[in-house]
């Protein structure tokens, strides 16, 4: 696991771990009593309540951060291409001539382009950071 991950999955167990004197992490009092009242309510679960509990387990391992981040992965390909394909047309239209308003439009065209994957790609990269607070509301 990358450092980035290992700091991503700690700051989610702030609170039910921390360091203890020998620099190891260890439980908190507070997840030792979370886990004693979780094995309580998983011995006392009658069947019908089981779908809750299943319900509950399934809404806490879910995020919204796979999918977004796949998300912007593909529009930085698409936007990558749409920029390369401006900036070869701006090529053409320079070597074999185009009327005034193009050779206008395309240096627009291109920084519309790099101005949308840079930040895309600012996005992809603060990710973590906002979704971790977009879900925690």
């Amino acid at each position: 696991m990358s450092t980035g991950k290992l700091n991503y999955h700690l700051e989610q167990l702030k609170g039910l771990i921390e360091k203890n004197s020998n620099q190891k992490y260890a439980l908190t009092s507070f997840s030792k009593k979370a886990i004693e009242h979780l094995n309580l309510i998983e011995q006392k679960t009658s069947p019908e309540d089981e779908k809750y509990v299943k319900i509950a387990a399934f809404s806490q391992k879910t995020s919204i951060q796979p999918i977004l981040k796949a998300f912007l992965t593909i529009s930085i390909a698409l936007s990558a291409v749409l920029t390369a394909v401006w900036v070869f047309l701006a090529y053409v239209f320079i070597t074999e001539g185009a009327p005034i308003f193009v050779f206008i439009l395309m240096p627009v065209l291109i920084a519309i382009g790099l101005g949308l994957l840079g930040t895309l790609i600012n996005a992809l990269v603060r990710a973590p950071s906002w979704i971790k607070r977009f879900e925690q509301r």
